[in-house]
């Protein structure tokens, strides 16, 4: 009897993404986390800022924040800075990007009054590779 193990590409699935009985990695994923408002947008958006639903959004840590250790800074695509995680939601986010998981935002929505934005909705993902 042998003691080799034959793969069968029959049933499709993971199996039929093997070569040579290794899997082609990376299977990344996106995984979803959460949903929530920035804190301190009025602090941080000015009238020209352009967003729209959908768009990419940076997370960076700063973990030397004066007032939260687990501050987490949010931030467009181009580099403008949007505010922050509220520190009720940011914990947990906060341990896994010092444990080096990749989080980033998408804008779910937001409210405008008069032209002027008062609150942005995100989600935050995981990046899993």
């Amino acid at each position: 009897m042998s003691n080799d193990i034959q793969i069968s590409s029959l049933g499709g699935g993971l199996i039929s993404n093997m070569k040579n009985g290794q899997l082609d990695l990376p299977f990344a994923n996106d995984i979803y986390l959460y949903t929530l408002s920035v804190a301190g947008i009025f602090y941080y958006i000015d009238e020209d800022l352009q967003i729209l639903e959908g768009d990419y959004l940076t997370l960076k840590r700063e973990p030397d924040n004066e007032y939260d250790k687990y501050a987490i800074e949010v931030y467009t695509k181009d580099g403008k800075k949007l505010g922050y995680i509220p520190r009720k939601n940011n914990k947990i986010f906060a341990r896994l990007m010092d444990g080096g998981k990749y989080l980033y935002g998408r804008i779910k929505c937001f409210e405008t009054d008069f032209d002027e934005i008062r609150n942005i909705v995100i989600r935050i993902y995981l990046k899993d590779i």
